[in-house]
C-alpha cells in the first residue's frame, strides 16, 4: 500500500482514525494528517503528518510518538513529517 492509501471507509477503522487524529491535533504545530491507513489485523497504522516551522521535527516525531504510545498502546505506528509550506 502506498503512502496515500486509505480504508477509512471501515467504521471501526473510521473511528480509530478520528482518535489518532485527536491526540496528534491537539498540538497546535500539527497542522494536519493525511495518508492513513490501518491494518487491524497487524496492529499497525501509516499516516504523513503536517508539521508547521514552530517545532523541528525530530522533536515533534518524539512528542506524537509518545502521545500515540499512551493512548493506542496496542498498535505500532508509523509515520512521516511533512512540512507546511502553505502561507
Amino acid at each position: 500500500m502506498g503512502v496515500y492509501s486509505y480504508n477509512t471507509g471501515d467504521n471501526d477503522i473510521a473511528r480509530l482514525q478520528n482518535a489518532i487524529s485527536k491526540v496528534v491535533l491537539s498540538h497546535e504545530w500539527a497542522v494536519s494528517m493525511h495518508g492513513f491507513y490501518a491494518d487491524l489485523d497487524a496492529k499497525e497504522i501509516r499516516f504523513d503528518v503536517v508539521i508547521s516551522f514552530d517545532i523541528g521535527q525530530a522533536e515533534a516525531m518524539s512528542i506524537l510518538n509518545k502521545d500515540l504510545k499512551d493512548a493506542f498502546p496496542e498498535y505500532k505506528f508509523m509515520f512521516s513529517p511533512d512540512v507546511d509550506v502553505s502561507d
